[in-house]
């Protein structure tokens, strides 16, 4: 724009110098080119009143320093925006490497739900098989109790030879020795049973504060 602007200004004094020659020149012309020289006269005040008007306008476009700043400034903000894009593109990553670990702990989670209820599958059998042994093993107990108050009785009975009455005093001695063992284990299984019981409270304390945990941290 300021080129056009320069170079009107040159044709308008270019113009001008033509207007001066015609001046001199129509001195001494001839009537007949009066014509032509009144057409010049109309184009040469064209010219100078397109001029004056883009010599009153030529302040309102920006200068070279402006320009400078202008320029700057859009290489500022084309910079800024490349670093908006570079953040967004490492925004995005911190965003997929967030969903992997949360797709991570939902699966670890999982596992562990899965090998709590297996967990808790062998543990119900061994209280049912506690419960089963326990039932079987008072029954036992009780018709061992009644097995050796029948020989007491046939032994009251019957007269016996010393050899008789020897083996009959050994089997007596083996019926309360297995009683005495029978109710030793069943003792031993009720401790077992207690203790299956608190291993399943301590395994249900500790699932629900990994639950918790776990909901915490995909919360974050």
């Amino acid at each position: 724009m300021l080129f056009t602007i320069a170079s009107l200004i040159v044709a308008g004094l270019s113009a001008a110098a033509v207007y001066g020659t015609f001046h001199f020149v129509s001195a001494r012309s001839t009537s007949s080119l009066g014509k032509e020289s009144s057409r010049l006269m109309t184009e040469i005040q064209k010219n100078e009143s397109k001029i004056t008007e883009l010599l009153r306008y030529k302040d309102g476009y920006c200068s070279k320093a402006q320009f400078q700043s202008i320029n700057g400034q859009l290489s500022g903000l084309q910079s800024d925006l490349e670093k908006e894009k570079q953040s967004l593109i490492s925004l995005e990553g911190n965003l997929d490497t967030a969903q992997q670990q949360v797709e991570e702990k939902e699966a670890h989670q999982q596992e562990l739900k899965s090998s709590k209820e297996e967990d808790e599958i062998k543990l119900e059998e061994l209280l049912t098989n506690y419960q089963d042994i326990s039932s079987e093993s008072i029954s036992l107990e009780q018709r061992l109790a009644q097995s050796m108050k029948n020989l007491e009785s046939i032994i009251g009975e019957l007269t016996l030879t010393d050899d008789q009455k020897a083996e009959l005093d050994k089997l007596n001695d083996t019926l309360s020795n297995a009683g005495e063992n029978l109710r030793n284990l069943i003792t031993e299984y009720e401790s077992v049973n207690e203790r299956l019981k608190m291993l399943r409270e301590q395994h249900d304390d500790l699932e629900e504060e990994y639950t918790k945990l776990v909901e915490q941290q995909l919360g974050e």
